[in-house]
């Protein structure tokens, strides 16, 4: 499984993700094992709404083919060789303290601008599964003060979870705040979460987590989240992160692209 930020789809970037689970994904003896990919789209953003409505035919080739379940926040691809990957959809909100908090399983536009308590009691309110990410710079000064505050008061019950991304330097090692948090029962959970850039493309699903258990096929969205919040360890991850020419490069284009806008 694998968190993205998703802006659009094509048959070409699902080929990416398949792709990539076969590649980083451990082997395994069970031949049926659920690929899944974790949308968390930002305000204006509804491309899973609009995958999800033109089920059947939202592709312009039949390379791929959608099949609908029983839940308004999960679609299935399938493409002509039989390989399936479950989407289940997910929101990205910014806090009132700039922070973000994902919402995944939710499809509805949560609001901008509520406090991280507040953010989070939003997803729950809305079924979702609330998670607080790593994102380079936003955890440290006073922004690290409130997330190291919240974090020491969570616990296993709160069913809220921390996020890592591949986007982070692959020599460094992980954030304290993630093994705290695993001392009280909370677990991280690793997405690819690749950048807006075309050459980005082929990073997803090149980093994720694996969970023990089948996915019900009618409703995968609430059986993944039976099993996330049946947690009683970290999940194994998948992947690789990233290197420190590609980690700077992109920070750079980052910045420059949120200066100038485009």
């Amino acid at each position: 499984m694998s968190i993205i930020i998703i802006v659009f789809i094509n048959t070409e970037f699902l080929n990416f993700a398949l792709n990539n689970f076969k590649r980083y994904s451990p082997p395994s003896q069970d031949e049926s094992v659920d690929l899944v990919l974790l949308f968390t789209e930002s305000r204006g953003v509804d491309t899973f709404a609009r995958l999800h409505s033109d089920a059947g035919s939202f592709f312009d080739n039949d390379e791929w083919q959608t099949v609908s379940t029983s839940e308004d926040c999960s679609i299935r691809l399938r493409n002509r060789s039989g390989d399936e990957i479950v989407v289940i959809a997910g929101r990205q909100i910014v806090t009132l303290e700039k922070l973000e908090v994902l919402a995944l399983g939710v499809v509805a536009e949560i609001p901008d601008g509520a406090s991280l308590e507040g953010s989070v009691a939003s997803v729950r309110e809305c079924g979702g599964i609330p998670v607080l990410p790593w994102g380079f710079g936003k955890w440290i000064g006073r922004r690290g003060e409130i997330v190291d505050k919240y974090i020491s008061r969570l616990k296993s019950s709160d069913g809220v979870f921390l996020g890592d991304n591949g986007n982070r330097l692959s020599l460094i090692s992980s954030p304290t705040l993630f093994s705290r948090a695993r001392e009280n029962g909370v677990f991280t959970l690793p997405g690819s979460d690749p950048l807006p850039f075309v050459k980005q493309q082929h990073r997803l699903a090149s980093y994720g987590f694996i969970l023990e258990g089948r996915l019900d096929q009618g409703s995968p969205k609430s059986s993944l989240q039976k099993l996330l919040l049946g947690l009683d360890s970290q999940p194994r991850s998948f992947g690789r992160r990233e290197t420190l020419f590609n980690f700077i490069y992109y920070q750079i284009a980052m910045q420059i692209r949120k200066r100038f806008s485009f």
